[in-house]
């Protein structure tokens, strides 16, 4: 038997309800519905853990303000055009890899996927409605043919006392047909109801503890992306400057095999005048060889680390790019070794978040005491009910109330004595972990400061290296075209000045990347949306 045609009221409530389920919740409106809240509370909470940070660093003694980096710019080094090689400096090269490296957009979806597990957070904070709409239809052999819709709607809300207030209604209508017919056929109800803990799980701290612990993560969300940024910014920098010091190192390898050649033609014109020997013109060819060989090995290194370079910006390897030769920025480190670890423990965010956790730790281990306590919680309720064969008469009118009080007496509480002690065991280790963590803060900070100025003092010696075999390769280089001394000692003289140079290029790198990572770990470091970085102060970029 076919089901009877839907009558006015039914259709009336199933309409509503498909026209509810239909309208404004297609899978764009969601994402975008999505992406407006998050984007709102990834805001909030940047200003939260970032917001006005710079005004409350401490600086190391005894420097009398913040040290002044110039962070590169957008305008050094601009892109080429498409036919020419892209053209890639600091500043741009920072800029690519934090729109297009892998990595980095993984970590930014990171962030705004915390963003969106917290809004769930918030919404169960709020309101929550609940609607259905419900049609049903039977039938039973030698019986009657029953009909039943309706429609029901509500509303709970969680309350500060960790109770759980609620209100609801609802709307029906049966029929049958045959044997047994019903004439009071519509029915309806309002009521209200709470659910309230009195021992266990009671209290505005249970109440917020949720919504608490969701914005202090949302607060290490963006620390930890922050973070990142900085460490992002620190790791493209070296990579940046070691590839600047291969090719500065493929140049200086190239001057010396053209000076291999200068040196064996000029072997070859004393040799013609009886000045040399034949054994000095074959060790020139030998080295002159040895000098084409080891340019091409730099040549061949130097291309594939371009290609790991590109790969790491997100780049296709087979770019055409030109490396701008930017200097790093050279500036000697004088600070307190003491004030440095104050400035660490005040200024930086895994500092604070680790803080942070601990005080999380110590606030929960407190709320679990509560669950030795007897489970008790009070029920209450009340409300209208209606019936009546026409919808203009079935209005609630007659009520009903209840409420009641259940205890759950707790007689063998093995569980949350196991978790109450586990609990007690992590929180003594995590104090114990927190001053360790202390401890490596002190000895790396005060350990990078003793390795930058190692540095520096490796520098000045690399200079006097390089003015010292410059001297002795002009006073060879002079002997030689003489006759009074031999080839080989030019040639390991000048292998000597290439070596010193090189190490200058690469020590003054390291210097420049370690003292990025020192004030990166002292919590001075800024890192800017486009990769421009400030010392003690966000870049200009973004502070405008």
């Amino acid at each position: 038997m076919r089901p009877p045609h839907l009558r006015g009221p039914a259709r009336a409530l199933i309409g509503i309800g498909v026209a509810a389920a239909l309208t404004g919740c297609t899978p764009p409106r969601y994402v975008a519905d999505a992406d407006r809240e998050v984007g709102g509370i990834l805001d909030q909470y940047n200003d939260q853990a970032l917001g006005g940070r710079e005004k409350e660093l401490e600086q190391p003694l005894p420097a009398a303000q913040s040290p002044v980096e110039v962070a590169p710019t957008k305008e050094q080094g601009a892109q080429g055009s498409v036919k020419e090689s892209l053209k890639l400096d600091l500043a741009s090269s920072l800029a690519i890899a934090m729109k297009e490296n892998r990595q980095f957009q993984v970590q930014r979806e990171s962030l705004y996927l915390a963003g969106l597990g917290f809004t769930l957070t918030q919404f169960n904070y709020g309101p929550k409605f609940n609607a259905a709409v419900n049609y049903l239809w039977g039938k039973a052999e030698r019986g009657a043919t029953g009909t039943a819709t309706g429609g029901t709607f509500g509303v709970s809300q969680l309350l500060p006392t960790n109770g759980t207030l609620s209100v609801n209604s609802g709307l029906a209508r049966t029929w049958t047909q045959g044997q047994g017919a019903g004439v009071e056929d519509w029915a309806s109800n309002v009521g209200v109801s709470l659910s309230q803990p009195l021992l266990r799980n009671a209290g505005y701290d249970q109440y917020r503890e949720s919504l608490t612990q969701g914005e202090r993560s949302m607060v290490y969300a963006v620390r930890d992306f922050e973070l990142f940024r900085e460490d992002f910014a620190i790791v493209v920098a070296r990579q940046y400057f070691s590839l600047v010091s291969a090719k500065k190192t493929l140049k200086n390898q190239e001057f010396q095999r053209d000076q291999t050649d200068i040196d064996y033609d000029r072997t070859v014109a004393l040799r013609k005048v009886d000045r040399k020997r034949d054994q000095d013109v074959i060790l020139a060819q030998r080295q002159q060889i040895q000098a084409v060989q080891a340019f091409e090995n730099q040549k061949t290194d130097y291309e594939r680390q371009v290609e790991a370079y590109l790969v790491q910006l997100g780049l296709d390897p087979k770019t055409i790019v030109e490396i701008i030769e930017d200097e790093p920025p050279y500036e000697a480190i004088a600070f307190d070794s003491e004030s440095i670890v104050t400035v660490a423990m005040h200024n930086r965010l895994d500092v604070q978040t680790r803080r942070d956790v601990l005080e999380n730790s110590e606030r929960q281990f407190k709320l679990l005491r509560t669950t030795f306590l007897p489970d008790l919680a009070l029920t209450a309720s009340g409300g209208l009910i209606g019936t009546g064969p026409t919808v203009s008469e079935v209005s609630p009118n007659k009520w009903n109330t209840s409420a009641g009080l259940n205890l759950n007496i707790p007689l063998q509480q093995i569980g949350e004595r196991n978790n109450y002690r586990a609990a007690e065991i992590s929180l003594d280790q995590q104090h114990r972990s927190w001053d360790e963590f202390v401890d490596s803060v002190r000895t790396n900070v005060q350990a990078e400061l003793r390795q930058l100025q190692n540095l520096e003092k490796q520098i000045v010696l690399d200079q006097m290296s390089i003015d010292s075999e410059t001297k002795n390769v002009d006073r060879l280089t002079f002997l030689t075209t003489n006759g009074d001394v031999s080839s080989r000692d030019l040639f390991e003289s000048q292998q000597q000045l290439l070596q010193s140079k090189n190490q200058l290029i690469s020590d003054k790198a390291s210097h420049f990347i370690a003292r990025l990572a020192f004030f990166k770990d002292l919590g001075l470091l800024f890192v800017g949306t486009d990769g421009a970085w400030g010392i003690g102060a966000p870049p200009r970029e973004d502070a405008k």
